[in-house]
């Protein structure tokens, strides 16, 4: 992905900390969606009448519909700057982590899985613009769904083509029902996306393919494997600390939405 340039939001006030526009998210949507990353969250918090005036007109000036911020979800001054300075929380995000994959008592795999081939492809973007509704953007209310199922679908356009990226699957050829895509560098392994069918729900195939690609990785001499989950998507949760996984780290995010943005949708098309 296109990487990311942040700036000071204030060269006077560094503890306002940076944002940045996220080019992939512009790419995908049509319009700009930033990340805003706060400094020191108590100096921010005594100056946050000033921070909320900088931070509305920094999005006026690069027309940003959205911008997002994280602060670790135990830190309540955190999470009350960013609610004060008018942020949604949206979700929290879990890090999680094999340390020693080497040494993990990895469940016994229980449907056979295979690399993706290019025929698998079409039918695996598919399953990605149609499987995941506990991302961020789906959990924004005011976010237009059809823009939030087609970052998915563009994103796994780009893994399973991405050097580096391995893209389990089971089913036979062009008809996958599920899949695991993992980047892989050396011992190191992070999980990217994972999703199965949605009309296949509930059958083991989520479990399944976690266990046969995580038993892949372990044989191929993988040691650490992170990955990240949202809080809401408790089935994937439950697939994770089956594998093993511990939990790390967790963050709150929040959505800030610039007011009047034209893209955002309002109570009349949320309520229908």
């Amino acid at each position: 992905m296109t990487s990311v340039s942040y700036e000071p939001l204030s060269e006077a006030h560094p503890a306002w900390g940076a944002l940045a526009i996220l080019p992939w998210d512009v790419e995908n949507f049509g319009f700009a969606v930033a990340d805003w990353r706060p400094g020191d969250l108590r100096v921010a918090a005594l100056e946050r009448e000033g921070l909320g005036e900088a931070l509305l007109g920094w999005a006026q000036r690069h027309h940003a519909e959205i911008v997002s911020a994280r602060v670790p979800a135990a830190d309540g001054l955190g999470r009350l700057l960013l609610c004060d300075l008018g942020f949604e929380f949206i979700d929290c995000s879990l890090d999680l982590e094999i340390a020693d994959l080497q040494a993990a008592p990895i469940p016994t795999p229980r449907i056979p899985i295979r690399l993706a081939g290019p025929t698998d492809h079409p039918e695996i973007v598919r399953i990605a613009e149609e499987a995941f509704q506990l991302d961020r953007y789906h959990a924004d209310a005011r976010f237009p769904g059809q823009l939030a199922a087609l970052r998915h679908r563009r994103w796994v356009q780009r893994l399973v083509e991405q050097p580096g990226v391995e893209t389990y699957t089971t089913g036979d050829a062009g008809e996958p029902l599920g899949f695991f895509s993992v980047a892989v560098a050396g011992d190191f392994a992070e999980i990217q996306l994972a999703a199965v069918d949605a009309r296949r729900h509930g059958k083991g195939i989520g479990f399944g393919l976690f266990a046969g690609a995580l038993t892949e990785l372990k044989d191929g001499g993988t040691r650490r494997c992170i990955g990240k989950v949202y809080a809401a998507n408790t089935p994937i949760i439950n697939v994770f600390a089956g594998m093993g996984f511990r939990f790390v780290a967790t963050q709150a995010l929040f959505h800030w939405h610039l007011p009047g943005a034209p893209h955002m949708r309002d109570w009349g098309e949320i309520l229908g």
